[in-house]
């Protein structure tokens, strides 16, 4: 059964090429993308379009959780309550609330880059976490950086839910 390669849109012939299900040329570009985000001085992760983790540097993987694995999508990475209680990342009754995200369809529909917004979300265990927050388009997908994370205080946070650009 043929599928559709989330990064370059063509039908692959098989799954499993890729943990995030992409053709086999993508897959070698994931892996070239895989040593770039290794070298940023941040945590970061490539983003498909369906909150797809496409690939991730291990600072991400360690920021988060080491299961933060290529083939889930960004709220199971980061450990988004809503999305372990209510349904895939994306999907739930909060995502159009999710500052996350709102920037990360910002950034798609735009083509602009944004940098250091801070977005909070409560995760599955433990307070609500605020993060600072940098995407930029990248083909269909999405590159992912956080700058810094902390657990929130009553210190106001730039909330993309309440801006009416989307």
């Amino acid at each position: 059964m043929s599928q559709i390669c989330p990064l370059c849109g063509n039908a692959q012939l098989a799954a499993g090429h890729h943990p995030a299900g992409v053709c086999k040329d993508c897959s070698r570009l994931l892996l070239g993308l895989s040593r770039l985000l290794e070298s940023f001085g941040s945590p970061a992760a490539l983003v498909a379009r369906d909150h797809t983790v496409l690939v991730t540097n291990s600072l991400l993987r360690r920021t988060f959780d080491e299961r933060a694995a290529v083939g889930l999508r960004i709220g199971e990475t980061i450990g988004c309550r809503n999305a372990a209680a209510y349904g895939p990342c994306g999907e739930t009754f909060a995502c159009p609330h999710c500052g996350l995200k709102r920037l990360m369809e910002l950034s798609r529909l735009t083509g602009e880059r944004l940098d250091g917004i801070t977005t909070r979300f409560q995760q599955i265990s433990g307070p609500s976490r605020a993060f600072k927050l940098s995407t930029a388009k990248a083909g269909e997908a999405i590159l992912l950086k956080v700058a810094a994370a902390r657990q929130t205080s009553d210190q106001p946070t730039v909330d993309p839910a309440s801006t009416s650009m989307l």
